[in-house]
């Protein structure tokens, strides 16, 4: 516990208390996590060398069990009593807690609602004429009632002033510093944005604020700082019909490139990668700014569509899904593959939506002019079976 909220370990060669414990004791992560927590419970003044009088005689096994009994419980043991019992009595207190708050809350219902995750919203929000329309907004987003939970204690942090603790965190094991904490942290703000994260990117986006600042957000309006702003047009990539495979790798080749890579990727991806470079044609965009300055905004109609198809295919002939397939269903590996070709590493982003529209060229100008960004490389890439069209262009700031 020294080591970790200290700083004895910066010139001892060791980045973390993990790494101290391993190398010096051989004892585990979560070994060294387990200990810290029976020191912070059962130690004198809960940090100390010593562990209180009344526990010295249980043993790190039983006192490790002991760590999720209320106090109350603990008070009352002896250090007679077994693993086995301990485990026995975790076990009835578990049984006794079946019915929560929450199942008595569900039997006693003031509305009618869509499912209990529905009622929760409705018992927690201020608003109840319009709590319908919060959760049908946020779970038409994402699907698993997790997300809607995160959102909710997200809303209790910002109302409360601080952020919960992550339990059973010890050390962040990267270099890196990271806001996680095994303790309570403070925050002062009025306003933040959650968003709700699944597999391969934000599928939503929420603004939550205190009361005293809706309005505020409500009726802004946002003014950019107008710039000159140029756009290159790149070369229309356009196929239909038969002969997909071959037509593609010949526009691969009169790139005069050498990336061993493009051959194992998804048809979307050799697309987007041939179409970013014909429009770049030999520029690196990374040596003329920074590369945190670059963005990267693409949008199609059919997502990841042909991929996933390829994907459920297998898995129905018998093969099994294979990891080489499966990881190109989702269109932002396109834009991934994009960003690492060429060292983009500001915004990225793939939008699916109906049509060619405009909207990636709007999204664009706002990155430039906001400062988000010094040059965008937008546009449309769509691949779904033997048809494919792709057009992409640099939007970029004239100083």
């Amino acid at each position: 516990k020294i080591a970790r909220d200290t700083r004895v370990l910066e010139e001892s060669g060791y980045a973390t208390v993990a790494d101290f414990a391993k190398a010096e004791y051989g004892l585990s992560k979560d070994v060294v996590s387990r200990y810290i927590a029976i020191n912070d419970k059962y130690s004198e003044n809960g940090y100390s060398d010593k562990l209180q009088e009344r526990y010295q005689n249980f043993g790190v096994a039983k006192l490790a069990e002991m760590l999720t009994l209320p106090e109350a419980i603990a008070e009352e043991l002896t250090p007679a009593i077994t693993r086995n019992e301990i485990q026995e009595i975790k076990h009835e207190l578990k049984e006794e807690q079946n019915t929560t708050e929450l199942e008595l809350l569900m039997e006693t219902r003031e509305v009618e609602c869509e499912n209990d995750l529905e009622y929760v919203i409705y018992e927690y929000m201020k608003d109840k004429e319009n709590y319908k329309r919060f959760y049908e907004a946020y779970h038409d987003g994402i699907e698993q009632a997790a997300g809607i939970v995160d959102l909710l204690v997200c809303a209790e942090e910002l109302r409360r002033g601080w952020i919960y603790p992550t339990a059973g965190f010890s050390s962040p094991g990267v270099s890196c510093p990271v806001g996680v904490s095994a303790a309570r942290q403070a925050f002062s703000t009025a306003r933040c944005v959650k968003t709700a994260s699944g597999f391969g990117g934000c599928n939503v986006a929420v603004v939550l604020a205190l009361e005293s600042e809706h309005e505020k957000i409500a009726g802004r309006k946002h003014i950019y700082n107008k710039k000159d702003i140029a756009v290159s047009d790149g070369e229309p990539l356009v196929h239909e019909g038969e002969g997909f495979e071959e037509w593609i790798r010949a526009q691969y080749h009169g790139l005069g490139e050498s990336y061993p890579k493009f051959y194992k990727m998804s048809d979307l991806d050799k697309v987007a990668y041939v179409a970013c470079g014909k429009l770049l044609a030999g520029r690196k965009l990374s040596e003329e700014c920074r590369a945190e300055d670059i963005a990267l905004v693409l949008a199609n109609r059919s997502s990841s569509l042909d991929a996933d198809l390829h994907h459920q295919r297998n898995i129905e002939s018998g093969d099994g899904a294979s990891p080489a397939v499966f990881v190109y269903t989702l269109p932002n590996v396109a834009a991934g593959e994009l960003c690492i070709r060429h060292g983009f590493k500001g915004e990225n982003s793939f939008f699916v939506q109906e049509s060619d529209d405009g909207f990636c060229r709007e999204y664009a100008r706002l990155l430039l002019e906001q400062g988000q960004a010094k040059k965008v490389v937008w546009g449309w890439c769509e691949q779904l079976g033997k048809k494919c069209r792709a057009e992409l262009h640099l939007s970029e700031i004239i100083d």
